[in-house]
């Protein structure tokens, strides 16, 4: 690093320093970046947002130990702030240990039950866990305290599904299209979701849709012709196939994933 950039770095504020370390790390200065990010902690040592970043940090590295240490130190500062309870959750989580993730990420839920994300959180350890019912339910939570976010309707469609609950998971992903309308991936999981329950002509237009927002990819148009298939338009769907061209084998996979999702 230039020394000018050292010796302003000596002046700068925690926050700046995590700002300039956020900026380094997209920039792939991985080392570096940590480094500002511990220089922070260690300047506001008694202010637990620095050292929960700086633990957030490690998680990213898979630096377990350190990681714990970070939110522990930023816990014993503050025992209730709940991102420091996330850390620690997402460091059991990296390890395996889903139980022990669960009980931290209930005191984050319980400390700030408003707060959007930490619901998601608690929603997507359910779903590692298969625990359904649970996921659904903070899922919901999610979504109904930030309703523009498509992903956490899409989350709900997700679980709605592992549940056979079909008919709910179409309308929470009618919600997740409506939030992100130029979202190609939101429009084919509705299509999806149209051929798993029969309503093959309902598939149509959310294909199309998806086709149209991104035109280079051949497993929508292989999707489509599954949709017209089904209701017996085959002129319809051998002119998709042809559309769709040749599938290499990441296609295949991905056309093979998505055919599992609506062959119920």
């Amino acid at each position: 690093m230039k020394e000018s950039s050292q010796k302003s770095a000596s002046s700068m504020t925690a926050e700046e320093r995590c700002q300039w370390a956020d900026t380094l790390a997209k920039d792939g200065y991985y080392d570096v970046a940590l480094r500002q990010y511990e220089a922070a902690a260690r300047s506001e040592a008694d202010n637990p947002k620095y050292q929960t970043i700086l633990g957030d940090a490690y998680v990213l590295t898979e630096d377990s130990a350190r990681a714990l240490r970070a939110y522990r130190a930023a816990l014993k500062v503050n025992g209730r702030y709940a991102d420091s309870y996330l850390g620690v959750g997402d460091v059991y989580k990296q390890n395996g240990r889903l139980r022990a993730a669960e009980g931290q990420y209930r005191r984050a839920v319980r400390l700030r039950p408003n707060d959007p994300y930490i619901q998601y959180k608690m929603a997507d350890l359910y779903r590692q866990m298969s625990r359904w019912e649970e996921a659904l339910t903070h899922a919901r939570k999610a979504a109904a305290l930030r309703p523009r976010t498509a992903y956490y309707h899409f989350f709900v469609s997700a679980a709605l599904c592992a549940l056979d609950l079909w008919d709910q998971a179409i309308v929470s992903m009618e919600d997740a299209v409506s939030c992100a309308p130029e979202d190609d991936y939101y429009h084919a999981r509705l299509g999806a979701l149209f051929i798993a329950t029969g309503r093959f002509a309902e598939a149509v237009p959310p294909m199309t849709e998806a086709i149209r927002l991104n035109p280079a990819k051949p497993t929508y148009h292989c999707q489509l012709s599954d949709a017209y298939r089904l209701m017996g338009n085959v002129s319809a769907a051998a002119r998709e196939d042809q559309l769709a061209g040749h599938l290499d084998d990441y296609d295949l996979a991905e056309l093979a994933l998505a055919r599992h999702d609506y062959a119920r």
